[in-house]
């Protein structure tokens, strides 16, 4: 005959000797999420950087063909202004700020450093003689003291002739006419930052070899400085008459930038997230370019003769693409979409999990409960059948055997009413009954729990409660209040007071409140929510001391929830009590 490993009410060993704990399924669940959502976090970022690399040069390309476009204007604009020069140099800077915006006016400096314009000659009879309004000549005048003003400031001009011996201050300080960072040479910086005059008796073979090439040209090629003040000054030697000049214009360099330089950088989609910032010989030259903060986009220096001038495109973070945009939210739903499965998982496994503790629980107690009365039964039979006891005893043992499988009776009417509960074949006959009648079944069905306990009963039926009646199937609700009752009793084994209140009142909203007060060692409130489950028993299997399977109180909140009622718990300073709500019948 084959051995029969397992039965109805035995454990498996692999769930004994492999407890699937809670502790574990959460480390199960994590190593699972992590293995899942590691992949997704690695895909997403290289995607991302991918497409940030992409985008960046994307970005650099188009800052290339930008650094084209502004050196191609650049270098038309000061082909445009060589050629021009003597033409526009002779009105009004602002009739002009078109070619150039920013621009000041014209100077012209001789090798003693006098400052003198193409607006005016430095003569002042000659000037009836150019046709103009005295407005005019006063406008110029102005104009050519403010470029005289700036020169001076950075000690390019000594005097100004237009005013006399009033600007003749600078004079005694005999300062070069040009600072070192005009790249002049240095026979050039001499006496002005100006070729020599050709005197035959003077000039010596090494005068001669540095000043012919000067000699064989009218003018060079314009060179650009930017002044401490911060000014553009654009200046060339020239030949006039004989004599060896520097002539140019002042430029206000931020203006000359911002309205013409950076105009193809304001005009693409790089001025949505990007500076253009500038730099002369590695140095700011304006407060708006301290953007240490900024990443580097594009850097380039501009065409002769502003290869001093350093450019660059700054940015401090690309703007999304559709594609960043995407992988991010798609990832963020892969995300959340694990996050939630996994949680539910978890909580669905956990149920398991304690539900199985539960019946492995219920199977150990249901062992119990069912061994414990036949053992008492066969016992006390036994004796008595022994005749080993006098008939003042007999009763008593009588007494002993029917308690025993009244015990009995009520523990398989608890499996067989959870038993058809789970697969819906119980069915319930509700008929009306008064508050009064419930008082009555009441004490007819627990009054053996009570005498067999010598426990009291408190049965109370409060005022305006006497006339309402609701609708009950009589057998499940005696089923309920043995439970309650049996529960109450068996909790408050351990108190002095062994007492058991029932109370019955009209509640609001139409309920029927039916209560059941203990005096026990009550349940803690993480455990009010439990109580009512399948199986649960406050505390452990190994712990607890009082008898019971965990199908009372779960079978009391199916058989009230049948009846369209439901039950609940109240932690009291003092036990436990339970309340059972059925609804009115309403005339």
């Amino acid at each position: 005959m084959p051995n029969i490993k397992n039965s109805l009410f035995s454990i498996p060993a692999n769930l004994t000797n492999n407890k699937l704990t809670k502790t574990k399924l959460k480390m199960l669940i994590a190593v699972l999420f992590t293995a899942m959502i590691v992949p997704i976090v690695l895909v997403a970022n290289t995607a991302l950087t991918n497409i940030k690399s992409e985008s960046l040069e994307q970005y650099q390309q188009l800052s290339q063909s930008i650094q084209k476009e502004i050196d191609n204007k650049v270098s038309g604009t000061l082909q445009q202004f060589d050629h021009s020069f003597q033409q526009i140099s002779q009105s009004l800077p602002l009739e002009n700020n078109k070619l150039l915006p920013g621009l000041i006016g014209y100077f012209h400096l001789d090798s003693e450093g006098r400052l003198s314009s193409p607006l005016l000659p430095v003569n002042r009879q000659q000037w009836p003689n150019l046709s103009l309004t005295q407005t005019e000549i006063e406008l110029r005048l102005n104009n050519i003291n403010k470029l005289y003003d700036i020169l001076s400031l950075n000690h390019v001009v000594s005097e100004n002739p237009y005013m006399g011996e009033m600007a003749s201050q600078h004079k005694k300080n005999k300062v070069p006419l040009i600072t070192k960072s005009t790249n002049i040479s240095s026979e050039q910086r001499t006496k002005g930052s100006l070729p020599a005059k050709n005197k035959k008796a003077t000039t010596d073979k090494k005068t001669a070899k540095n000043t012919q090439p000067l000699a064989s040209q009218q003018r060079l090629a314009f060179k650009a400085n930017v002044l401490p003040s911060g000014h553009l000054m654009l200046h060339r030697a020239t030949q006039k008459q004989g004599q060896w000049l520097i002539e140019g214009s002042i430029i206000e360099i931020e203006t000359l930038i911002n309205n013409f330089i950076s105009i193809p950088h304001k005009e693409s989609s790089l001025a949505t997230f990007s500076n253009f910032t500038y730099s002369y010989q590695g140095q700011p030259v304006s407060a708006v370019t301290h953007t240490e903060q900024l990443h580097t986009l594009a850097r380039f220096q501009l065409a002769e003769p502003f290869q001093e001038l350093t450019m660059a495109i700054k940015y401090q973070q690309l703007p999304k693409t559709e594609g960043a945009l995407y992988t991010q939210v798609l990832s963020a739903l892969l995300v959340l979409v694990a996050t939630i499965g996994f949680t539910l998982l978890y909580l669905l496994l956990a149920e398991q999990v304690s539900l199985l503790q539960r019946q492995q629980g219920f199977i150990s107690a249901m062992s119990h409960e069912l061994k414990t009365p036949i053992t008492s039964i066969k016992m006390y039979g036994d004796i008595l059948q022994r005749g080993w006891l006098d008939e003042s005893k007999k009763n008593q043992y009588y007494q002993y055997i029917t308690d025993e499988a009244d015990r009995l009776s009520r523990l398989i009417d608890n499996v067989l009413h959870a038993s058809k509960i789970t697969q819906n074949n119980l069915t319930l006959e509700l008929h009306p009954i008064t508050a009064n009648e419930l008082v009555g079944l009441i004490n007819a069905k627990t009054r053996a729990l009570f005498q067999q306990s010598n426990y009291k009963c408190n049965v109370e039926l409060a005022s305006g409660a006497e006339n309402c009646s609701v609708l009950v199937d009589t057998d499940a609700f005696s089923q309920i209040m043995i439970n309650l009752v049996d529960n109450a009793i068996k909790y408050s084994k351990e108190n002095n007071c062994n007492q058991v209140d029932i109370k019955i009142e009209k509640g609001n909203s139409g309920y029927m409140k039916v209560k059941v007060r203990d005096y026990g060692i009550g349940i803690e409130q993480k455990e009010i929510d439990k109580i009512f489950d399948l199986f649960y028993r406050v505390g452990n299997e190994l712990t607890r001391t009082s008898k019971g399977t965990g199908l009372g109180l779960s079978l009391v909140k199916e058989l009230i929830e049948l009846m369209s009622g439901s039950v609940y718990a109240v932690r009291r300073e003092e036990g436990t009590e339970f309340v059972v709500l059925i609804a009115i019948i309403t005339n």
